[in-house]
């Protein structure tokens, strides 16, 4: 085993081993040079996904399942949205990834004590590691979240955040909290 060197003035041969800090300072942790380099050269630091809101508030009857359109794009990095479509559509570029997912949607408008739902599908269908979360509300406003494990993910595929409720048919989803994401984990 090799000694521990400065890795910022050190030859980083390898199987060199180095010392770094984590975020809090809080303790050393040795790792390779080889997995340094692959981490800074070799796209570690990159990042992949897209972040989606809504430009204006959607009211509507929700009773049955309803995929939620989208028609602000905060980033895209690989062209996986397009217009006011509902879909996250997996590219080429993210085929055999792990990516996870979250929807946020802020609910105003409910005139009853109901459930909702919010579920994030794959081609219209539930799936291992992606959510569907059930809140009840008061009668007034509130949000609901889901956020999906990270899963592998296959080019072509879809992904939608779908909403329903129990039975109050006016509801409205507000435009500047709402959002749909899905990132790269590596």
């Amino acid at each position: 085993m090799s000694e521990l060197v400065d890795a910022p003035t050190a030859t980083l041969a390898a199987g060199t081993l180095f010392a770094c800090r984590d975020a809090s300072n809080s303790g050393l942790k040795k790792t390779t040079a080889n997995a340094l380099a692959a981490f800074i050269g070799g796209g570690g630091l990159s990042f992949g996904g897209v972040l989606l809101g809504k430009t204006v508030n959607q009211t509507g009857n929700f009773t049955g399942l309803t995929n939620i359109p989208w028609d602000s794009e905060v980033y895209d990095t690989d062209a996986a949205h397009t217009g006011s479509s509902a879909d996250i559509v997996i590219p080429a570029a993210w085929n055999g990834l792990r990516m996870c997912f979250s929807a946020f949607l802020s609910l105003s408008g409910y005139t009853s004590t109901d459930w909702c739902a919010l579920r994030i599908s794959r081609n219209n269908a539930a799936a291992i590691g992606l959510p569907l979360m059930r809140s009840y509300f008061d009668g007034v406003s509130g949000g609901i979240q889901a956020t999906s494990a990270p899963i592998v993910v296959s080019t072509g595929e879809i992904y939608q955040a779908q909403f329903n409720v129990e039975s109050d048919t006016s509801i409205t989803i507000e435009a500047d909290r709402s959002f749909f994401a899905a990132w790269i984990v590596r």
